[in-house]
């Protein structure tokens, strides 16, 4: 009798085993622009998501992951910025991780704290310079990004935890 209890156990645990197993590598690979825009927009929460525009910016990738930026909106509409986590599973493939949201600096400028650093994106052509005063070694190290003519939207990764960062525009004013 417990060796009949011990057998419909593990045939249990090996049945439960056989029915997940087609489940562990069914997330789907996307392989296209197009592939990683139609997710955006199913992860995406904005009115008329299904109808919206939609933009692949940048994509910045450390390890095996992948960030990606989505814009929303058009020139007739406010622009919302998306970071989301993609894992990386072979060359130019990937498969979703998470959406995320960002902290909006300014119009049109959004940052994302991802892994041990920022992610900066910058979709305002009058901001021309990302300034960014680090804590290397406890000295306030302070790192300038220009921005060039036409590099909208511009994304730079900061590896670091930044102590501050700020927006300049050309005069070197700075941008709420």
């Amino acid at each position: 009798m417990q060796k009949l209890r011990i057998t419909s156990r593990v045939l249990i645990l090996m049945l439960s085993c056989l029915m997940a197993f087609p489940l562990a590598g069914c997330s789907k690979k996307l392989k296209s622009t197009e592939d990683l825009i139609a997710k955006a927009r199913k992860e995406i929460t904005v009115a008329n998501a299904d109808t919206i525009e939609v933009e692949f910016a940048v994509k910045c990738t450390k390890n095996d992951e992948a960030l990606m930026w989505f814009i929303t909106g058009n020139e007739y509409q406010a622009h919302s910025y998306f970071p989301m986590i993609f894992k990386i599973v072979g060359e130019e493939e990937y498969v979703f991780e998470g959406r995320h949201s960002s902290m909006e600096r300014g119009q049109d400028i959004a940052v994302y704290n991802w892994g041990d650093g920022y992610s900066f994106l910058v979709n305002n052509p009058k901001c021309k310079t990302i300034q960014i005063t680090g804590n290397v070694g406890g000295l306030g190290t302070v790192t300038e990004v220009e921005i060039g003519e036409g590099e909208y939207p511009f994304h730079y990764y900061y590896e670091l935890l930044p102590q501050e960062y700020i927006f300049l525009d050309a005069e070197g004013n700075e941008i709420r």
